[in-house]
């Protein structure tokens, strides 16, 4: 093998890796933590499900589209978030579940149309 072929072979080795990390974080969560870092110091508000859409994505499968509403000083705001579910069924019972439901959400400070969902927020405030 010349020269070429090894640097080659190796750059597409190195290339595989990064792909395979990347494949690696995005479905273990990477995109959440990351999310939790960044509105860590935002305002936690009181919130509720109101309703509820089952969606497929090729990549994802069925996910559970959730729509909450909040307030911030006497002003209206609507959220959403997504869980992923197995099939379409276990993501209207999902949805079933989480109507009417009370949790907290995180809003941006100076821009309170923009919030987050996190789930332990919620899971820590039922908890306490």
């Amino acid at each position: 093998m010349d020269t070429f072929s090894v640097l080659l072979l190796v750059g597409l080795g190195v290339f595989a890796v990064f792909i395979g990390w990347l494949v690696w974080w995005y479905y273990s969560g990477g995109p959440v933590r990351r999310l939790d870092r960044r509105s860590a110091g935002w305002p936690v508000v009181p919130a509720t499900v109101e309703n509820y859409e089952v969606e497929y994505s090729q990549h994802e499968g069925f996910i559970t589209a959730l729509y909450y509403s909040y307030s911030v000083n006497g002003e209206f705001y609507s959220g959403r978030f997504s869980l992923r579910s197995g099939s379409e069924g276990s993501a209207r019972d999902t949805g079933d579940q989480w109507v009417h439901r009370k949790i907290l959400v995180r809003h941006k400070p100076g821009d309170p149309a923009k919030s987050v969902f996190i789930e332990k927020d919620s899971q820590m405030s039922a908890s306490a």
